[in-house]
């Protein structure tokens, strides 16, 4: 018997729902579709300023960190030297605290001692490690360009009841380390059970459990081919995993090292692996692009499709390794809200998913769209566009700094809007309030037969708004999930 396989659509799913009896809400007055309205809802006057997350944002004043709700009404005291963003109901904090290195030493060194905090304003020291070493990281040093910034918003957060500081520590919602060993660093954080690390004692990347348990290793580089004899002795081909990343839908790219013995010549490539540590898509790759570098760490987004480097261009690929979208870009970042970023000539524009373009490359610099917005830099000022390109009124006061952070590797990390933006006026840091209720789709970005059931379910509030998009496409159990859950909240 041959098995049938039933793939939903995100159309059918809308189409299901809208379908569904719900209890008529209490009227509200109709917002225009298409029309954005802003406002200022703190003012500016804050040192520093992060991004609201679980409805408190970390803003610093008189040289300390507290949180504020969306009222600006002060919900953490400001007590602190540094502060991150809250994500699953904890930040991380910290304080300045003077140590002498070691026993003896002539200096002393400036530490962040680390704890964290939770909606309350609760603290909770992170617990030292068995040798008695507190956790803590070290303050900016200009001259190296090495630490951490206390006039910035920290980046760690909690994911997956882990916090993971890369390299040093895995520590749960209790403060406490997960034991790994000396010899173990981690490379990112858990993800499906699962952390990449290095293991230093004996040379080799893997991945490690929650428990600290190694459970994959590649220690030794593999050889093969035929043994060359050379002036200095005889040497032989051979391949190594250099690096591992995070895993998500089962898959996690892995960097291969192979040198060859005929050539004198060692390259590293990029490929995809499955739970199984099996190559799923050979090693070829250069470069990719990932969404929530710190979280999800999605490699291939909601359409499939992952945007890695080849010959010195980007393309986009999917799970099979098969190009959907040419190798032709500077750069090519993953789906975001039905339009991707690329970059030609040096300027970023944003494609449509099959490729054609949907603005025009003119931004330095440019974000993901989240609810039909997004956010550039022109190279003097940040401001807001629709998905037309157009600017969006009330939107250039944004703080470019917020939503296109650097990193410390020389990378960038880059931020979409989201309702409340941070603003900044004379150097100080304050917050708007963007309002903006996305256009119905257009007759041809739904199949005909649904058309009227997807605009109804919409206009009943009953579609997350990253979800209108795409209606076309393959449904995921995480989108269905998110669709089902607008709905009982809803009723």
């Amino acid at each position: 018997m041959k098995k049938k396989q039933c793939i939903c659509s995100l159309t059918l799913s809308m189409t299901l729902l809208a379908g569904t009896a719900f209890p008529a809400a209490a009227a509200a007055a109709p917002q225009e579709r298409g029309v954005l309205t802003y406002s200022e809802i703190i003012a500016p006057q804050y040192e520093s300023a992060g991004r609201f997350s679980e409805g408190l944002a970390p803003v610093r004043k008189d040289g300390k960190w507290g949180f504020i709700d969306e009222e600006g009404k002060t919900v953490v005291p400001f007590q602190y030297d540094l502060a991150g963003i809250f994500n699953e109901g904890l930040a991380v904090v910290g304080n300045l605290k003077t140590v002498t290195p070691y026993e003896g030493a002539d200096y002393t060194e400036d530490h962040i001692e680390l704890g964290f905090v939770n909606h309350t304003g609760a603290y909770t020291p992170f617990q030292p490690d068995k040798e008695g070493n507190p956790v803590y990281l070290t303050t900016w040093d200009a001259e190296y360009g090495y630490g951490t910034k206390l006039t910035e918003p920290y980046e760690g957060i909690f994911h997956n009841g882990y916090f993971t500081h890369v390299g040093e520590y895995l520590l749960g919602t209790n403060g406490s380390h997960v034991d790994m060993g000396t010899d173990v660093l981690l490379i990112g954080p858990v993800n499906e059970g699962l952390i990449p690390v290095y293991v230093a004692g004996r040379g080799g990347s893997g991945y490690m459990d929650v428990k600290g348990s190694i459970v994959k290793e590649w220690p030794e580089d593999e050889l093969f081919g035929p043994e060359i004899t050379t002036d200095w002795g005889t040497v032989q081909s051979s391949r190594s995993i250099e690096t591992v990343k995070t895993f998500n839908q089962g898959l996690a790219p892995v960097l291969q090292g192979t040198y060859d013995a005929s050539t004198d010549e060692y390259t590293e490539l990029w490929g995809i692996m499955d739970r199984n540590f099996n190559w799923v898509i050979q090693p070829q790759f250069t470069d990719f692009f990932v969404n929530g570098i710190e979280t999800t760490f999605r490699v291939f987004g909601s359409t499939g499709l992952a945007m890695v480097k080849k010959d010195g261009q980007y393309g986009a690929i999917d799970k099979t390794g098969k190009t959907v979208i040419p190798f032709q870009y500077e750069e090519l970042w993953p789906i975001n809200d039905g339009l991707m970023v690329y970059k030609e000539n040096g300027k970023c524009g944003y494609l449509n998913p099959d490729g054609s373009v949907a603005i025009r490359p003119q931004f330095v610099k440019a974000s993901g769209f989240n609810n039909g917005l997004a956010a550039v830099y022109d190279g003097s000022r940040a401001y807001l566009i629709d998905k037309a390109g157009n600017p969006v009124p009330g939107g250039d006061k944004l703080d470019p700094s917020t939503y296109f952070v650097e990193t410390g590797d020389g990378g960038q990390t880059v931020y979409s809007p989201s309702e409340i933006v941070v603003i900044q006026d004379g150097g100080k840091y304050g917050y708007g309030k963007v309002e903006y209720l996305r256009p119905l789709p257009a007759k041809t970005e739904v199949s005909s037969w649904a058309y009227e059931e997807v605009t109804a379910a919409i206009e009943e509030d009953l579609v997350p708004s990253y979800l209108q998009n795409l209606y076309l496409n393959n449904i995921t159990r995480e989108e269905f999930c998110a669709l089902v859950i607008q709905a009982i909240g809803e009723t």
